[in-house]
Protein backbone atom coordinates (compact mmCIF):
# COMPACT_ATOMS: atom_id res chain seq x y z
CA UNK A 1 0.00 0.00 0.00
CA UNK A 2 1.56 3.36 -0.75
CA UNK A 3 1.79 6.00 1.77
CA UNK A 4 -0.89 8.74 1.55
CA UNK A 5 1.11 12.07 0.86
CA UNK A 6 -0.45 13.90 3.77
CA UNK A 7 -1.17 12.05 7.04
CA UNK A 8 -3.18 13.92 9.79
CA UNK A 9 -3.28 13.79 13.46
CA UNK A 10 -5.33 11.27 14.96
CA UNK A 11 -8.46 12.09 16.85
CA UNK A 12 -11.00 10.83 18.78
CA UNK A 13 -15.17 10.55 17.77
CA UNK A 14 -17.29 12.79 20.30
CA UNK A 15 -20.40 10.61 19.69
CA UNK A 16 -22.36 8.66 17.60
CA UNK A 17 -24.64 10.24 14.36
CA UNK A 18 -26.48 9.41 11.86
CA UNK A 19 -25.77 10.59 7.96
CA UNK A 20 -26.90 13.54 6.96
CA UNK A 21 -28.09 15.27 3.69
CA UNK A 22 -25.49 16.81 1.80
CA UNK A 23 -26.76 19.76 2.66
CA UNK A 24 -26.42 19.41 6.26
CA UNK A 25 -22.96 17.63 6.27
CA UNK A 26 -21.71 20.74 5.00
CA UNK A 27 -22.72 23.20 7.82
CA UNK A 28 -20.79 25.25 10.11
CA UNK A 29 -22.42 24.01 13.05
CA UNK A 30 -21.55 20.09 12.34
CA UNK A 31 -18.08 19.43 14.09
CA UNK A 32 -17.35 16.12 12.09
CA UNK A 33 -19.50 15.87 8.88
CA UNK A 34 -18.81 19.34 7.64
CA UNK A 35 -14.71 18.97 7.91
CA UNK A 36 -13.21 21.69 5.55
CA UNK A 37 -9.58 20.40 5.69
CA UNK A 38 -8.38 22.93 2.43
CA UNK A 39 -9.26 26.56 2.71
CA UNK A 40 -11.21 28.09 -0.53
CA UNK A 41 -8.75 28.69 -2.84
CA UNK A 42 -6.60 25.63 -2.26
CA UNK A 43 -6.05 22.85 -4.57
CA UNK A 44 -7.30 25.13 -7.47
CA UNK A 45 -5.68 24.10 -10.98
CA UNK A 46 -2.99 26.85 -11.70
CA UNK A 47 0.55 26.74 -13.53
CA UNK A 48 2.23 28.44 -10.87
CA UNK A 49 3.01 27.17 -7.63
CA UNK A 50 2.62 29.17 -4.53
CA UNK A 51 5.55 30.75 -2.70
CA UNK A 52 4.67 30.02 0.93
CA UNK A 53 3.09 27.05 2.34
CA UNK A 54 -1.00 27.59 3.49
CA UNK A 55 -2.49 27.52 6.50
CA UNK A 56 -6.13 26.15 7.32
CA UNK A 57 -7.58 25.22 10.98
CA UNK A 58 -8.33 21.40 10.83
CA UNK A 59 -11.99 21.37 13.05
CA UNK A 60 -11.35 17.34 14.00
CA UNK A 61 -8.27 19.04 16.41
CA UNK A 62 -8.81 22.37 16.65
CA UNK A 63 -5.33 23.29 15.09
CA UNK A 64 -3.49 24.94 12.61
CA UNK A 65 -1.79 22.72 10.09
CA UNK A 66 0.19 23.51 7.55
CA UNK A 67 -1.45 21.67 3.88
CA UNK A 68 0.02 21.59 0.25
CA UNK A 69 -1.54 23.52 -2.29
CA UNK A 70 -1.02 21.67 -5.85
CA UNK A 71 -0.25 23.52 -9.19
CA UNK A 72 -1.69 21.68 -11.95
CA UNK A 73 0.41 22.41 -15.50
CA UNK A 74 -1.86 22.98 -18.88
CA UNK A 75 0.17 20.10 -20.25
CA UNK A 76 -1.35 17.80 -17.61
CA UNK A 77 -4.68 18.97 -17.53
CA UNK A 78 -4.48 18.61 -21.78
CA UNK A 79 -3.29 15.12 -21.43
CA UNK A 80 -5.73 14.31 -18.50
CA UNK A 81 -8.48 12.71 -21.48
CA UNK A 82 -11.81 11.77 -20.68
CA UNK A 83 -14.50 8.81 -21.45
CA UNK A 84 -15.74 9.12 -24.81
CA UNK A 85 -19.31 8.43 -25.08
CA UNK A 86 -20.02 8.82 -28.75
CA UNK A 87 -18.52 8.37 -31.54
CA UNK A 88 -17.41 11.52 -33.09
CA UNK A 89 -13.71 11.72 -33.72
CA UNK A 90 -12.54 12.03 -37.20
CA UNK A 91 -10.00 10.84 -39.00
CA UNK A 92 -6.71 8.40 -38.08
CA UNK A 93 -2.33 8.72 -38.59
CA UNK A 94 -1.96 6.66 -42.03
CA UNK A 95 1.56 6.72 -42.04
CA UNK A 96 4.86 7.77 -40.37
CA UNK A 97 7.38 9.64 -43.29
CA UNK A 98 10.78 7.64 -43.47
CA UNK A 99 8.73 4.40 -42.26
CA UNK A 100 9.03 4.88 -38.83
CA UNK A 101 6.88 2.69 -36.57
CA UNK A 102 6.77 5.65 -34.03
CA UNK A 103 6.39 9.29 -34.11
CA UNK A 104 7.13 11.34 -31.67
CA UNK A 105 7.65 15.75 -31.74
CA UNK A 106 9.28 17.27 -34.85
CA UNK A 107 8.28 14.53 -36.90
CA UNK A 108 5.90 14.31 -40.07
CA UNK A 109 3.11 12.18 -40.78
CA UNK A 110 -0.02 11.67 -42.74
CA UNK A 111 -3.87 11.82 -41.74
CA UNK A 112 -6.71 10.84 -44.15
CA UNK A 113 -8.85 14.11 -43.51
CA UNK A 114 -7.75 16.84 -46.26
CA UNK A 115 -9.43 19.23 -48.37
CA UNK A 116 -12.51 17.62 -49.16
CA UNK A 117 -12.98 17.23 -44.85
CA UNK A 118 -12.58 20.72 -45.05
CA UNK A 119 -8.99 20.88 -43.33
CA UNK A 120 -6.68 23.84 -44.05
CA UNK A 121 -2.98 24.40 -43.35
CA UNK A 122 -2.21 25.40 -39.41
CA UNK A 123 -5.16 23.43 -38.56
CA UNK A 124 -4.66 21.41 -35.29
CA UNK A 125 -5.81 17.98 -34.02
CA UNK A 126 -5.26 16.16 -30.62
CA UNK A 127 -3.49 12.46 -31.55
CA UNK A 128 -5.51 10.31 -28.79
CA UNK A 129 -6.14 6.27 -29.02
CA UNK A 130 -8.84 4.36 -26.90
CA UNK A 131 -7.68 2.14 -23.58
CA UNK A 132 -10.74 0.96 -22.26
CA UNK A 133 -14.47 0.05 -21.92
CA UNK A 134 -15.65 2.24 -18.10
CA UNK A 135 -18.54 0.52 -16.56
CA UNK A 136 -20.57 2.07 -13.72
CA UNK A 137 -21.41 -0.59 -11.47
CA UNK A 138 -23.55 1.94 -8.81
CA UNK A 139 -25.89 3.23 -11.24
CA UNK A 140 -28.25 0.87 -12.98
CA UNK A 141 -28.71 1.63 -16.98
CA UNK A 142 -31.06 5.00 -17.53
CA UNK A 143 -33.94 3.59 -19.83
CA UNK A 144 -34.30 7.42 -21.06
CA UNK A 145 -31.59 7.20 -22.62
CA UNK A 146 -30.44 4.40 -25.64
CA UNK A 147 -27.55 2.21 -24.25
CA UNK A 148 -23.82 3.05 -25.36
CA UNK A 149 -23.05 0.96 -28.73
CA UNK A 150 -19.48 0.10 -27.78
CA UNK A 151 -19.32 -2.06 -31.01
CA UNK A 152 -19.65 1.20 -32.96
CA UNK A 153 -15.87 2.21 -31.28
CA UNK A 154 -13.13 1.81 -33.24
CA UNK A 155 -10.19 -0.04 -30.91
CA UNK A 156 -11.43 -3.78 -31.41
CA UNK A 157 -8.89 -5.61 -32.73
CA UNK A 158 -6.14 -3.72 -31.87
CA UNK A 159 -3.43 -4.38 -29.02
CA UNK A 160 -1.28 -1.91 -28.01
CA UNK A 161 -1.17 -2.99 -24.20
CA UNK A 162 2.11 -5.01 -22.72
CA UNK A 163 0.31 -7.87 -22.05
CA UNK A 164 -1.48 -8.45 -24.99
CA UNK A 165 -5.15 -7.94 -23.94
CA UNK A 166 -7.38 -6.88 -26.46
CA UNK A 167 -7.61 -2.85 -25.93
CA UNK A 168 -12.13 -2.22 -24.15
CA UNK A 169 -11.16 -5.17 -22.29
CA UNK A 170 -10.82 -4.10 -18.31
CA UNK A 171 -7.38 -5.66 -17.32
CA UNK A 172 -7.97 -8.40 -14.73
CA UNK A 173 -6.71 -6.55 -11.71
CA UNK A 174 -9.32 -4.53 -12.00
CA UNK A 175 -13.06 -4.58 -11.23
CA UNK A 176 -15.19 -3.87 -13.71
CA UNK A 177 -19.24 -4.12 -13.32
CA UNK A 178 -21.39 -4.28 -16.28
CA UNK A 179 -24.56 -2.03 -15.46
CA UNK A 180 -23.89 0.42 -17.24
CA UNK A 181 -21.19 1.40 -19.87
CA UNK A 182 -20.29 4.86 -19.42
CA UNK A 183 -18.11 4.71 -22.91
CA UNK A 184 -14.25 4.34 -23.80
CA UNK A 185 -11.60 5.96 -22.14
CA UNK A 186 -9.31 8.43 -24.07
CA UNK A 187 -5.79 8.54 -23.60
CA UNK A 188 -4.00 11.78 -25.01
CA UNK A 189 -1.09 11.24 -27.25
CA UNK A 190 -0.26 14.53 -28.49
CA UNK A 191 -1.15 17.10 -31.07
CA UNK A 192 -0.79 17.76 -34.29
CA UNK A 193 -0.01 20.50 -36.83
CA UNK A 194 -1.27 20.55 -40.78
CA UNK A 195 1.48 21.97 -42.88
CA UNK A 196 0.07 20.66 -46.12
CA UNK A 197 -3.51 20.00 -46.71
CA UNK A 198 -4.20 17.71 -49.97
CA UNK A 199 -7.54 16.63 -51.66
CA UNK A 200 -7.70 13.50 -49.47
CA UNK A 201 -5.14 13.47 -46.96
CA UNK A 202 -2.82 16.18 -45.28
CA UNK A 203 0.84 16.46 -43.73
CA UNK A 204 1.35 17.21 -40.91
CA UNK A 205 3.96 17.48 -37.83
CA UNK A 206 3.47 16.44 -34.27
CA UNK A 207 3.93 19.31 -32.08
CA UNK A 208 3.69 17.56 -28.85
CA UNK A 209 3.90 14.33 -28.06
CA UNK A 210 3.00 12.62 -24.05
CA UNK A 211 3.12 8.59 -25.41
CA UNK A 212 4.14 6.27 -28.58
CA UNK A 213 2.18 7.88 -31.86
CA UNK A 214 1.20 4.73 -34.17
CA UNK A 215 0.05 4.67 -37.44
CA UNK A 216 -3.57 4.22 -36.84
CA UNK A 217 -4.13 6.63 -33.95
CA UNK A 218 -7.20 8.63 -34.04
CA UNK A 219 -7.11 12.24 -34.04
CA UNK A 220 -9.83 15.26 -33.40
CA UNK A 221 -9.80 18.71 -33.72
CA UNK A 222 -7.51 19.89 -30.93
CA UNK A 223 -9.13 22.30 -28.42
CA UNK A 224 -6.64 24.34 -26.11
CA UNK A 225 -7.33 24.50 -22.49
CA UNK A 226 -8.22 27.69 -21.14
CA UNK A 227 -6.76 27.83 -17.39
CA UNK A 228 -8.69 30.54 -16.10
CA UNK A 229 -12.03 28.81 -16.82
CA UNK A 230 -11.37 26.35 -14.39
CA UNK A 231 -12.42 28.23 -11.25
CA UNK A 232 -14.89 26.52 -8.52
CA UNK A 233 -18.45 27.13 -8.24
CA UNK A 234 -19.93 28.45 -5.60
CA UNK A 235 -23.96 27.72 -6.32
CA UNK A 236 -25.39 25.61 -3.62
CA UNK A 237 -26.30 21.88 -5.65
CA UNK A 238 -26.56 18.50 -4.55
CA UNK A 239 -24.51 16.22 -6.43
CA UNK A 240 -23.59 12.53 -5.40
CA UNK A 241 -21.48 10.18 -7.49
CA UNK A 242 -18.32 7.76 -7.24
CA UNK A 243 -14.66 7.47 -8.89
CA UNK A 244 -15.71 4.71 -11.72
CA UNK A 245 -11.61 4.85 -12.64
CA UNK A 246 -8.55 5.60 -12.61
CA UNK A 247 -6.17 7.55 -15.70
CA UNK A 248 -3.34 4.78 -15.19
CA UNK A 249 -4.27 1.02 -14.78
CA UNK A 250 -4.64 1.49 -10.93
CA UNK A 251 -7.07 0.77 -8.23
CA UNK A 252 -6.42 3.59 -6.16
CA UNK A 253 -5.69 7.35 -6.24
CA UNK A 254 -3.76 10.23 -4.38
CA UNK A 255 -2.59 13.89 -4.64
CA UNK A 256 -2.03 14.25 -8.50
CA UNK A 257 -3.78 11.53 -9.80
CA UNK A 258 -6.66 11.97 -13.07
CA UNK A 259 -9.60 9.80 -11.88
CA UNK A 260 -13.29 10.02 -13.69
CA UNK A 261 -16.49 10.47 -11.84
CA UNK A 262 -19.78 8.61 -13.11
CA UNK A 263 -21.67 12.22 -12.69
CA UNK A 264 -21.84 14.80 -15.45
CA UNK A 265 -23.37 18.18 -16.98
CA UNK A 266 -26.61 16.11 -16.90
CA UNK A 267 -25.84 16.17 -12.94
CA UNK A 268 -25.49 19.94 -12.98
CA UNK A 269 -21.57 19.19 -12.87
CA UNK A 270 -19.76 22.26 -14.64
CA UNK A 271 -15.70 22.37 -15.11
CA UNK A 272 -14.04 23.87 -12.59
CA UNK A 273 -16.33 22.05 -9.73
CA UNK A 274 -14.66 20.84 -6.49
CA UNK A 275 -15.58 17.35 -5.22
CA UNK A 276 -14.44 15.79 -1.72
CA UNK A 277 -14.37 12.36 -1.01
CA UNK A 278 -15.38 10.70 2.43
CA UNK A 279 -16.28 8.00 4.13
CA UNK A 280 -19.12 6.91 6.40
CA UNK A 281 -17.53 5.45 9.79
CA UNK A 282 -19.15 2.26 11.10
CA UNK A 283 -19.33 0.94 14.39
CA UNK A 284 -21.26 -2.47 15.63
CA UNK A 285 -23.00 -1.91 18.64
CA UNK A 286 -24.34 -4.70 20.77
CA UNK A 287 -27.75 -4.86 21.92
CA UNK A 288 -27.87 -8.40 23.52
CA UNK A 289 -26.06 -11.19 23.73
CA UNK A 290 -28.10 -12.29 20.02
CA UNK A 291 -28.38 -9.03 18.41
CA UNK A 292 -26.20 -6.54 17.18
CA UNK A 293 -26.97 -2.86 14.98
CA UNK A 294 -24.63 -1.31 12.94
CA UNK A 295 -24.23 2.58 14.22
CA UNK A 296 -22.59 5.44 11.97
CA UNK A 297 -20.49 8.19 12.74
CA UNK A 298 -20.96 11.17 10.18
CA UNK A 299 -18.97 11.32 7.47
CA UNK A 300 -15.10 11.96 7.37
CA UNK A 301 -13.85 13.68 4.43
CA UNK A 302 -10.47 11.82 2.92
CA UNK A 303 -9.38 14.02 -0.13
CA UNK A 304 -10.55 16.66 -2.98
CA UNK A 305 -10.20 17.17 -6.44
CA UNK A 306 -11.21 19.63 -8.97
CA UNK A 307 -12.69 18.91 -12.61
CA UNK A 308 -11.43 19.77 -15.34
CA UNK A 309 -13.18 18.13 -18.09
CA UNK A 310 -17.23 17.51 -18.43
CA UNK A 311 -19.32 14.96 -20.31
CA UNK A 312 -23.06 14.12 -20.67
CA UNK A 313 -22.62 11.50 -17.42
CA UNK A 314 -19.24 11.66 -16.48
CA UNK A 315 -16.13 14.30 -15.69
CA UNK A 316 -12.66 13.93 -15.19
CA UNK A 317 -11.08 15.39 -12.19
CA UNK A 318 -7.36 15.66 -10.58
CA UNK A 319 -7.08 15.04 -7.26
CA UNK A 320 -5.54 18.40 -5.14
CA UNK A 321 -5.66 16.55 -1.66
CA UNK A 322 -5.56 13.28 -0.30
CA UNK A 323 -5.45 11.80 3.25
CA UNK A 324 -5.16 8.37 2.19
CA UNK A 325 -5.70 5.63 -1.08
CA UNK A 326 -8.95 6.58 -2.40
CA UNK A 327 -9.89 3.13 -3.96
CA UNK A 328 -12.26 2.92 -7.30
CA UNK A 329 -15.67 3.00 -6.16
CA UNK A 330 -14.55 6.17 -3.52
CA UNK A 331 -18.07 8.24 -2.69
CA UNK A 332 -17.64 11.91 -3.58
CA UNK A 333 -19.52 14.79 -3.14
CA UNK A 334 -20.01 18.02 -4.68
CA UNK A 335 -18.27 20.75 -2.66
CA UNK A 336 -19.41 24.46 -3.28
CA UNK A 337 -16.67 27.11 -3.09
CA UNK A 338 -17.42 29.24 0.28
Amino acid sequence: MRLSVLIVAAFVFSGLGACAPVSEQMSESQPLGSLELLSPDSGSVGEVSPAEPELATDRRVGRTIELPKLSISKDKIEQAGFIQDEKNWGGSIVKILNGNLLATENQVVYINEGLDKGVKTGDQFDVFTQERVIYDPYNAPDDSEPAIDISSFDYWGQKRNSEGRELGQASDMLFQGEKRALGVMVKILGQLEVIEAMDNYSRALITRSYGDIEVGDLIQPYEAMNISEIVAGSEPKSIEGNIVALKEERTSAIMGDVVFLNCGSKQSVAKGDLFEAYIIPTIKEHNSPHAETLATFPPYVVGRMQVVTVRKNNSTAVVTYSEKDMPVGQQVRYLPKP
